[in-house]
């Protein structure tokens, strides 16, 4: 493990790596600090007394994903019976989908 700057208690730290070439971080990290908002250029982790908290936040936001997925699913499927639109039946499924990126948590970097 290496010094990196943990993104949740926001110290610089030996910590475990998050996936910076996630689709989702990875993006929201260049835009941030291309902009100019962020203070830091460190690589960001989650340091070893973070760790239970990483995990608790991880476990929410992919419950989460799994609800909000399944919502849109049901909706999607009841507006296309109605309506027989399908194009309207996605967007409420994408928008339904898209409601768990709020809660977003980035994943470890895998060890390989």
């Amino acid at each position: 493990m290496d010094q990196m700057f943990c993104s949740l208690c926001k110290n610089v730290k030996k910590a475990q790596p998050l996936d910076e070439k996630d689709l989702a971080f990875g993006k929201y990290v260049k835009l941030i600090r291309a902009l100019g908002f962020s203070k830091h250029t460190e690589k960001l982790g989650v340091c070893d007394s973070c760790m239970d908290r990483y995990y608790k936040i991880r476990a929410g936001h992919q419950k989460k994903m799994i609800t909000y997925g399944t919502m849109g699913v049901v909706l999607g499927f009841a507006y296309l019976y109605l309506t027989s639109n399908i194009l309207i039946a996605l967007i409420v499924v994408l928008f339904m989908m898209g409601l768990s990126l709020f809660s977003y948590c980035p994943p470890l970097k895998s060890k390989d």
